[in-house]
Parts: C-alpha cells; structure tokens; sequence
C-alpha cells in the first residue's frame, strides 16, 4: 500500500472508531441492531462491523439488558418473607385454612390437620424455591456481565492477532504492541469473571443446597427465566488463554528477530 492509499485508510479508521465506540456503548446498555441502524443511520452490515470491531458478534450475543435476570413468582409465592405471610404462608392464613375445611366437613379444626399441612409443605417449597432464585439472581447476573465482558475482550484480543497477519513491515510492531495490551486486557476481564462465577457458584450452593427445592425450582420456573446450575470453568479458560497467548508470543518473538534482521540487512 502506497503512502497515499495508506493516510486515507488511516482517516478512515479515525472517523470510523469513535463512531464504532459509541455504537458498542449503546449495544451493552441494551439496544439491538434495528435501533442501532436507526439512531445512527447507518447500514446493517456497518453496524455489524463496528460491533465486530469492538468485540461483540451480535449473531451470538444480546444485549446486555435483554440477558440480565429479574426476581419470580413460584404459585403466588414472591420469596420475601413479608409478602408470602399474605400470601398464605402465616399461621393466621393456614388457622383460617383449617377453620373453612372444619366447617366444610362438620369436624373439629384439629381433624384437618391431615389436609392443612401437605398445603402448607407446598407453599413453603413455593416460597423456599422463589426465595432461592431471588438471593442468586444478583451472582447470577454478575457472572453474566462479567463474562459478556470477558467474552469481549478476549474478542478483541483475537481480532488484533489476526490483525497481526496484515501489517507492512513498518507497522508490524505497533500492532504487535496493540495485540499485546488486547491479551492484557483479556486476561484481565478472565480473571474478573473467574472471581463472579466463584460467587455464583457459592450462591447456589447456599440458596438450592435441598435437592427437593432444586427440583421444584427446574419444573415450576420458566427454562428463560432459570439460572444455570452448571457454572462454567473460569480456571480451566483462563488456563487456555494463557496457554495460547505463551505460544503466540514466541511465535511473536520469531518474527520480531526476523524484522531486526531484515532491518539491520543481516
């Protein structure tokens, strides 16, 4: 590429990521790909691209407001202690409980123990299993963004490798610091989410430890609104990426000794 084909790529790459920033701000507060194109009057695919240019493949990501978890209800239960005593779970509400079947079936309030307390099992596991769910939803959506954001570092990172293949001679280097500070940067976000998937992973611990509310919680909540059990290996990611990065280094350092060779005329 000559000197002039060269400054007018370099102008528009300028123009191009400021607009391509905004654009990614705007996609992780929530806004999809039809919104994007309408507020910046843009084409589709240049959407595309400057979301690719900034890590985010928007054929297999969302938005982060449409990800994030929000607290349910499990057969009128909330969770919340105060509400589900209105709700049914008192001892008032299950007295009144008794008093309505004793007078049904012309028995004393103490001959309906047999039918009240099966009801108030199930409302308890009701209000266990929302409750659940409400204690993990915050670790639930603190691993989720941590790992969107690691999702796009570590896109960033890949797109400045392959970056490395396209550079003249000359610009060689200043991409290879740019895929350098990229790596750092993923790593980074890794270990982030590493730290928001342990929490995650204590928080169920803690909030699904009975098997039977756990069980309820697979069958009585929506699959889109569930939180996924099985927390992915943050260790076993981070120890790939290190893996990989160790080796694209050394083959780095082979091709930075042959530029220094070319350079010095060896």
């Amino acid at each position: 590429m000559n000197e002039k084909d060269r400054t007018l790529q370099d102008l528009c790459e300028w123009a191009a990521r400021p607009r391509a920033e905004r654009i990614a701000a705007a996609w992780k507060a929530g806004n999809d790909v039809t919104a994007l194109m309408a507020a910046t009057r843009v084409a589709k695919q240049t959407v595309y691209n400057d979301l690719h240019s900034q890590g985010i493949d928007p054929s297999t990501d969302r938005p982060k407001g449409a990800a994030m978890l929000t607290p349910v209800t499990v057969n009128g239960m909330t969770g919340v202690e105060e509400e589900d005593a209105k709700n049914g779970l008192s001892m008032d509400a299950l007295g009144a409980l008794a008093a309505e079947i004793a007078k049904q079936r012309d028995v004393t309030v103490k001959e309906t123990s047999a039918d009240v307390i099966p009801v108030f099992q199930q409302r308890l596991l009701d209000h266990m299993t929302a409750e659940g769910h409400r204690e993990t939803v915050p670790a639930a959506n603190a691993e989720l963004e941590a790992r969107m954001a690691k999702d796009q570092a570590v896109g960033l990172m890949e797109r400045a490798w392959e970056a490395l293949g396209k550079p003249a001679t000359n610009e060689w280097v200043s991409a290879h610091h740019r895929y350098q500070e990229a790596a750092d940067k993923a790593l980074a976000a890794a270990q982030v989410w590493q730290l928001a998937a342990e929490a995650l992973q204590q928080a169920i611990a803690k909030n699904f430890d009975e098997p039977t509310v756990r069980t309820h919680y697979l069958a009585m909540v929506p699959k889109e609104q569930q939180i996924e059990f099985e927390v992915p290996d943050a260790q076993a990611v981070i120890h790939r990426l290190r893996e990989q990065h160790e080796r694209r280094t050394q083959i780095a350092a082979v091709t930075l000794r042959g530029l220094g060779a070319a350079g010095s005329g060896e």
